[in-house]
């Protein structure tokens, strides 16, 4: 019976150790790794969000100059009639 407790804390303990330390290290680059593809993802997300921004900007902008040219047209049609 001591032999299998001394072979049980020598051999098996150890072994079960050493296999989740390389199964923990494994996972902790997996983690790593989709980190950073994460936070690839959030600044290409952020910059699209800026650049459709923009773009509401500049279509708000040109909706502002058509309705200006619109309220002269229609002045301009109202005065003819």
């Amino acid at each position: 019976m001591d032999t299998l407790i001394k072979i049980l804390f020598v051999i098996v303990f150890p072994a079960f150790a050493i296999y989740f330390f390389i199964k923990y290290s494994k996972l902790k680059k997996k983690i790593k790794k989709l980190n950073k593809e994460k936070s690839r993802e959030i600044t290409n997300l952020e910059t699209q969000n800026a650049e459709l921004k923009e773009i509401n900007t500049n279509i708000s902008n040109q909706l502002n100059e058509l309705s200006k040219y619109e309220s002269i047209v229609d002045a301009e049609d109202q005065a003819k009639k």
